[in-house]
């Protein structure tokens, strides 16, 4: 019974801006870690960082 629906990721600047500006700047360094780990961790797992499918 439990909501199953998500947004898709889509990568640096793909979040939608909130207005309140404190919130957008924590969501870009949210999104801007991800993208670091995501280039950290993917190739050694044979993986391509940029590629939105993985």
């Amino acid at each position: 019974g439990g909501d199953v629906a998500y947004l898709p990721w889509d990568g640096p600047g793909g979040t939608p801006e909130t207005g309140v500006a404190a919130f957008d700047r924590a969501l870009s360094r949210v999104d801007s870690a991800i993208v670091a780990t995501r280039r950290a961790c993917f190739p050694l797992l044979g993986l391509d960082p940029e590629d939105p499918r993985d």
